[in-house]
């Protein structure tokens, strides 16, 4: 199901992760991912990669189910280097609006 579980499973909502890790193993395995590519290197890239396009790191942190923000921050927050730049350039186009009349 597109919006369910990725690794769906006993019934539950989350799964344990030994569950998901030999589940994954298997199906790295047959889909030839090389060795070392673990379920935790997955959820890593997910988050990178979300990140790298524009998803906000408040709705990231729901989608990896950080109840705190600060963790999220603490773990990505180093993706986000261009951020200062973006409100600079926000600031600088609302100052360009302003300046018009």
């Amino acid at each position: 199901m597109a919006d369910g579980p990725l690794m769906p499973g006993n019934g539950k909502l989350f799964q344990r992760y030994g569950t998901i890790y030999f589940r994954y193993i298997r199906a790295a395995k047959a889909a030839g991912i090389a060795d070392g590519f673990t379920p935790h290197s997955l959820r890593h890239a997910y988050a990178s990669a979300m990140l790298a396009r524009g998803v906000q790191i408040t709705e990231l942190a729901h989608f990896l189910g950080h109840r705190d923000i600060n963790v999220t921050h603490q773990v990505y927050g180093h993706l986000l280097p261009s951020a200062a730049k973006r409100a600079v350039a926000a600031l600088n186009a609302e100052f360009a609006e302003w300046s018009k009349g």
